[in-house]
């Protein structure tokens, strides 16, 4: 068990170090997506414009080109000095936790993660998964082994098949006393959270807020970045089986 513990977080500490979120951040207000590493007319796959959220895979040395998945699970190449990372952004620290030594293990059924500057608090609670609120769908693979197909009619992430253990009960941001919480459509369908690898970023010229966590394990590992702005959610990415 705890070989298989420490292969986990050895994977997740190799997926943090070569791929991060990022945002695009182009003089000329958009990047061009291609499908090569390289300037081409007839490479171009998409056009994303200032602000979007891009997950950076890892250096891949093309001469300073990033390889990108976007809008789920799109993939492309954009040139380096057009997008910004994440991370680069003011950090909102941690100040309360009750995970334990793992990242998986919690003091309780119902795990809290807090991040506090003197302005902003974020504010993140999950819950025991309850099948009676939810509507599952369950489907087989042509044998005897029957999954679960979708919850609440959605395809969801943080599950091999199973009835999840965790989710996302709700995520509040508190900016200058003033406090909001993040629709249920920004963490509807996401199981499995993982406290150990949840940050909070903020973007204080634009008034963003980034919040990003790592959750799952092995295959049905998936990473989700939230985008606050002005106090207003505006999206999410998530990229799955990274």
């Amino acid at each position: 068990m705890k070989k298989v513990f420490l292969f986990t977080v050895l994977s997740l500490c190799s997926a943090v170090v070569f791929a991060q979120f990022a945002i695009v951040s182009d003089k000329d207000g958009y990047v061009n997506v291609r499908s090569s590493p390289e300037i081409k007319k007839d490479n171009i796959i998409d056009t994303l414009h200032n602000g979007s959220l891009v997950y950076v895979m890892e250096d891949l040395n093309k001469e300073n080109w990033k390889n990108i998945d976007f809008k789920g699970r799109l993939n492309g190449y954009v040139y380096e000095n057009r997008i910004k990372y994440i991370s680069d952004y003011q950090i909102i620290p941690q100040i309360f936790t009750n995970y334990l030594s793992s990242p998986y293990e919690f003091n309780d059924s119902v795990g809290k993660i807090i991040f506090s500057n003197k302005t902003i608090e974020v504010e993140i609670k999950t819950r025991k998964f309850d099948s009676s609120k939810h509507t599952i769908t369950y489907a087989h693979d042509g044998g005897e082994w029957v999954f679960v197909y979708k919850i609440d009619g959605k395809n969801y992430w943080g599950s091999d098949g199973i009835i999840p253990e965790y989710e996302y009960e709700y995520i509040s941001i508190t900016i200058n006393d003033s406090k909001y919480f993040l629709p249920n459509k920004a963490i509807k369908n996401l199981f499995a959270p993982n406290f150990y690898w949840t940050k909070a970023n903020y973007d204080k010229e634009n008034d963003i807020l980034y919040i990003q966590s790592m959750n799952g394990d092995g295959a049905y590992g998936y990473v989700v970045a939230w985008k606050i702005e002005k106090g207003i959610y505006k999206e999410r990415l998530i990229i799955y089986g990274f």
